[in-house]
C-alpha cells in the first residue's frame, strides 16, 4: 500500500522545525512529485531526489517519505520488472494465450527500450514480427494495431541508431495502413507526428518538426502520457532551430507545464536564446548542462544553438555601427578575437552582413546598406536589358 501516512517510527530523529518555511517547501515538492508520479514513475524519480537536496543534510519527514518512493521506483524499474515480464511471458505461452503473450512482450520491448538496451529491443521486435498474431484474419483492424505498435517500437530504435532511411521506409508503411487506431499513445507516435518530428529533426527540417512535435504533445496531453513533458521539450528546441519567438507555453495545453523542474532549465535556455543574451545562455547551460544535455536530440543540437547566437548578435552589432573593432564584436560574443572573425565572414559571405573585414587593423567595416526598392528596380533594369539583348540575337539568327 503506498500510503502517505506512516505509523512507523523506524528510530529515525526529524527536524523539530516542522511548520518552518523549509519544511512547507519540502512537504509542497514531495507531493509535486507524487502527482508527477501517477502520469509516469520514472518522471517523478527526480522530483522525489529533489526533496532529498533540499533537505540539505538535515532529516525530515518528507525527506524519509522521498526516499521510500525512490526505493519503490527503482525496484519497479530495475531488474525486477524485466525479470517478472520474462516469468510472465513463459506462463502465458504455456498457456497459449497469444494476445496477452504479445501485448506482454511489447511492453517489455519498450522496457528495453526505456534502458537503452537496443540489442534486447531488437530481439523483441524480431519475435513479435514472426507471432501469427499479427496476421489475425478474424480481426483484421486488431491486427493492423497491433503491428503498428511494433512499428512504432522498431521506428523509436531506427531514430535512436541513427538509421534514417530504414526508419523512413517503415514511417511511410505505418502512414499507409488503414486501421481505426483506439491506442491514442500510437496515434501520437505514428499519426500523431513524434516520429515524423524526429525524423524532420534529424533532416534539419525544424519547422516541420516543431509543428509534428507539437501535434505529438497535443495527443500526449489527451491520453495523459508522459512522453508529452518529452515532445514539450523538442518543441522548445526547434523554436529555437526556426528563431521562432513563439513562446510555447503561452497555449492553454502547455502552460500548466512550464514550472516543471525538468523544463524549467530549457525554458529558460529558450528565453535566453530569444533575447540573444549569450552570457545568461552559456550560464543556463553550465548551471543545468546535465539536465539539458541528458537527451541526445537535444544535445545534437546544442552546438548549432550557439552558432545561431553568435550570429544574431553579430548581426545585431553590425546594425548599429558603421565601423566596429572585431576585438569588440569578441568580448561582445564571449569568444576570442579570431572566433569571431570567422563569425564575421561567415555573415558577410551569407549576406547577413554587407560589409568588409580589414584584418590588418581587426575592423569591421559595415557598408551602407541600400534600400530594398531600389536593389529591387536595379534588377529589374538589369533583367530587361538582358531579354531585350537576347531578343536582339534571336532576331539575327532568324
Amino acid at each position: 500500500m503506498d500510503s502517505d501516512i506512516d505509523t512507523e517510527d523506524y528510530n529515525l530523529v526529524y527536524s523539530e522545525d516542522s511548520g518552518s518555511e523549509t519544511d512547507i517547501d519540502l512537504e509542497n515538492h514531495y507531493f509535486y512529485a507524487k502527482n508527477v508520479k501517477a502520469e509516469g514513475i520514472e518522471d517523478s524519480l527526480k522530483c522525489f531526489q529533489t526533496v532529498l537536496i533540499l533537505e540539505d543534510g538535515v532529516k525530515t519527514i518528507w525527506g524519509y517519505k522521498a526516499l521510500k518512493q525512490i526505493i519503490k521506483i527503482n525496484f519497479a524499474l530495475a531488474k525486477f520488472l524485466q525479470e517478472l515480464y520474462e516469468v510472465t511471458l513463459q506462463a502465458l505461452k504455456q498457456n497459449n494465450n497469444k494476445r496477452l503473450w504479445f501485448k506482454t512482450n511489447l511492453k517489455l520491448g519498450w522496457l528495453y527500450f526505456g534502458k537503452r538496451d537496443f540489442k534486447n529491443v531488437s530481439m523483441v521486435i524480431k519475435e513479435l514480427r514472426k507471432d501469427s498474431t499479427l496476421n489475425g484474419k478474424s480481426d483484421e483492424n486488431k491486427a493492423k494495431s497491433l503491428l503498428l505498435e511494433v512499428n512504432a517500437l522498431e521506428m523509436q530504435l531506427f531514430i535512436e541508431q541513427k538509421q534514417l532511411k530504414k526508419f523512413k521506409a517503415l514511417y511511410e508503411e505505418s502512414l499507409n495502413i488503414e486501421v481505426v487506431l483506439t491506442n491514442s499513445d500510437i496515434i501520437a507516435i505514428i499519426k500523431g507526428k513524434e516520429c515524423g518530428g524526429k525524423m524532420y529533426l534529424q533532416e534539419q527540417q525544424y519547422e516541420k518538426a516543431c509543428q509534428d512535435f507539437y501535434a505529438a504533445f497535443k495527443n500526449y496531453y489527451i491520453s495523459a502520457n508522459s512522453r508529452k513533458i518529452i515532445c514539450l521539450k523538442y518543441v522548445l528546441l526547434t523554436n529555437m532551430l526556426t528563431n521562432s519567438e513563439i513562446n510555447p507555453f503561452d497555449s492553454p495545453e502547455a502552460r500548466p507545464y512550464e514550472d516543471l523542474p525538468e523544463l524549467v532549465a530549457l525554458k529558460n535556455l529558450f528565453l535566453a536564446y530569444n533575447a540573444n543574451d549569450i552570457r545568461l545562455f552559456d550560464k543556463i547551460l553550465q548551471q543545468n548542462r546535465e539536465n539539458i544535455m541528458n537527451d541526445s536530440f537535444i544535445k545534437e543540437h546544442i552546438e548549432e544553438l550557439w552558432d545561431n547566437i553568435k550570429v544574431r548578435m553579430a548581426v545585431r552589432l553590425a546594425k548599429s555601427y558603421t565601423k566596429i573593432r572585431i576585438p569588440y564584436v569578441a568580448t561582445e560574443l564571449n569568444v576570442t578575437s579570431e572566433e569571431a572573425e570567422h563569425i564575421l565572414v561567415k555573415c558577410i559571405l551569407n549576406g547577413m552582413i554587407l560589409g568588409k573585414i580589414d584584418q590588418v587593423n581587426q575592423i569591421l567595416i559595415i557598408f551602407q546598406q541600400q534600400d530594398n526598392s531600389v536593389k529591387y528596380q536595379a534588377l529589374t533594369r538589369w533583367c530587361n536589358s538582358v531579354d531585350r539583348s537576347l531578343k536582339n540575337v534571336i532576331s539575327k539568327f532568324n
